[in-house]
């Protein structure tokens, strides 16, 4: 699935130089948050708190693509479709680009998609509140999703750390 992120991905391509060769270098993922809290999914295999996103494979040919396979693997275990949606802003952190969106954003996603079978849900979630209580654990990466206050610190993977603190400044900055 393809989120359409285009004229943010073509400024950020152009700042910080990407090229196509060179995308598949990088990692990219999704953020869903409002002010007080975030997204983030549980990691049995490596006992961790992570965030929403991965290396790029082969078929990826840019880093939104990547976000956005991530995100259909990783919250529904559903293959790429492009859907049409544009992240509140755009975050580059050490090697890893980060798509951020609200709850709102992730509410119109739900539907958008509806229509699909997830393999980790009986019915496809239609609420922020379905996604992380109807979740089924069958041996995915992420079996259960949660959401924490920015405050919150524990268990969380070094690179999600670093991530909510550089997103959740910015946002501090913003008001």
């Amino acid at each position: 699935m393809l989120l359409h992120l285009g004229k943010y991905f073509s400024s950020l391509e152009e700042s910080i130089g990407l090229k196509s060769s060179y995308a598949n270098q990088l990692m990219a993922g999704v953020f869903f948050c409002d002010e007080t809290h975030f997204l983030a999914g549980f990691q049995p295999k490596l006992n961790l708190i992570s965030g929403i996103g991965g290396k790029p494979e082969q078929r990826d040919t840019c880093l939104e693509e990547t976000a956005s396979r991530e995100m259909l693997e990783e919250l529904f275990g559903l293959s790429p479709k492009p859907i049409p949606f544009q992240p509140e802003r755009v975050v580059k952190n050490t090697g890893y680009t980060i798509f951020v969106f609200s709850f709102h954003d992730l509410h119109k996603m739900l539907r958008a998609l509806s229509e699909y079978k997830s393999p980790f849900y009986e019915s496809f979630p239609s609420t922020l509140q379905d996604l992380i209580y109807k979740r089924m654990d069958i041996g995915q990466e992420i079996t259960r999703l949660n959401l924490y206050p920015f405050s919150y610190r524990k268990g969380l993977s070094k690179e999600l750390l670093a991530d909510i603190k550089l997103i959740h400044d910015e946002q501090q900055d913003s008001y």
